[in-house]
Parts: C-alpha cells; sequence; structure tokens
C-alpha cells in the first residue's frame, strides 16, 4: 500500500490522515487480520478506506507526533465545537 506521495505504508509508519475538512488525524499504523489499519483501538479502520494518506514518519523515530503513543486529532473545529458543546 502507498501514500498520496507514493511512499510505501508500513506496519510502525505514522500517517496523516485528512478525514474531512474540518478534521486531521495523526494515528500510528498496525498489520492486523490481513490488512494495515489506523492504531485506534481495538485494531482500528482499514487504511485503504482513506484516500488522503501521508506517511509522516514512524513509531520508533516520531513518537512526539503521537498523544501518549496513540490517536492525533489536529485542525479540528468540529471536534473542538463538539466536546465545548457536550
Amino acid at each position: 500500500m502507498k501514500d498520496k506521495k507514493g511512499n510505501e505504508i508500513w506496519e510502525g509508519d505514522i500517517v496523516l490522515i485528512k478525514y474531512n475538512i474540518w478534521k486531521k488525524m495523526i494515528v500510528p499504523i498496525e498489520y492486523y487480520h490481513g490488512a494495515f489499519r489506523t492504531g485506534e483501538e481495538p485494531h482500528g479502520d482499514v487504511l485503504s478506506n482513506w484516500s488522503d494518506v501521508e506517511v509522516i514518519g514512524n513509531i520508533y523515530e516520531n513518537k512526539n507526533l503521537l498523544e501518549d503513543g496513540k490517536m492525533n486529532i489536529i485542525n479540528s473545529f468540529m471536534f473542538m465545537f463538539y466536546h465545548i458543546k457536550a
């Protein structure tokens, strides 16, 4: 599997996924049940479901890109609005 720039995606990579125009996610990649998946619990979404994916690092050299080793949501007006309203 390759990202939007043609880079191979491997287990342990950290990718930036544009969820929609309001939200981007930074997630680690795992290989589970024959598919690359986002590292969300439990054994996240199949990566091939996303079209705008870019490798930005890996879990060994760039842990700082993740929050506590898990998903990091950025540029998210809708996410912030939901949590302020809730």
